[in-house]
């Protein structure tokens, strides 16, 4: 447990010896998988690795990773603390569908304000922090927005595109 922990020893001359420990317990990190657009998305940690069934994926070594099949995906992150943990996301079935793009163009990027939204097709807008909070969701279909990021933190954002159709878009997006 952690905490201040002190003995006083004496000598065998009649000395005292007083002995002070701060006891830090570094834990294992609690991590989360979130699928944001058919991307899987992991808890921010310092690195990273992905596996699928079991078996790495070499150079599967981003937070984000994007599947290309059925299976049990894993990923084993390193907190900032040099602990680590591994989460298990089971992924059931991925449709070609998820796959199909349309044109986008998110601009400029990196940004520190303003970030222009385009696409081909009318679509949804949501946006997710680097932990999978969703903090922007607009339920109107357009296919030309500005978003004010100023109000929002340095870092990485997920602009997650969604049409009628269902085909969806993730975007990476930097604040910077």
């Amino acid at each position: 447990e952690e905490g201040t922990y002190g003995e006083i020893f004496t000598s065998t001359d009649g000395c005292d010896s007083t002995v002070i420990v701060d006891l830090i317990v570094n834990l294992k990190p609690v991590i989360n998988i979130y699928n944001i657009g058919g991307d899987l998305l992991s808890t921010l940690g310092s690195s990273y690795q992905w596996s699928l069934d079991g078996i790495i994926i070499s150079n599967a070594t981003n937070q984000s990773f994007s599947p290309t099949g059925s299976g049990y995906y894993s990923v084993e992150v390193v907190a900032f603390n040099g602990c680590s943990n591994i989460s298990e996301y089971y992924l059931e079935s991925v449709s070609i569908n998820e796959f199909k793009s349309f044109n986008t163009s998110i601009y400029p990027n990196p940004s520190k304000e303003l970030v222009n939204i385009l696409t081909e097709i009318k679509t949804r807008i949501e946006i997710y922090d680097v932990i999978g909070n969703i903090i922007y969701k607009k339920e109107v279909y357009v296919t030309n927005r500005i978003i004010n990021f100023s109000l929002y933190e340095r870092g990485t954002y997920f602009i997650k595109l969604i049409p009628k159709n269902g085909l969806t878009v993730s975007k990476r997006f930097i604040r910077s």
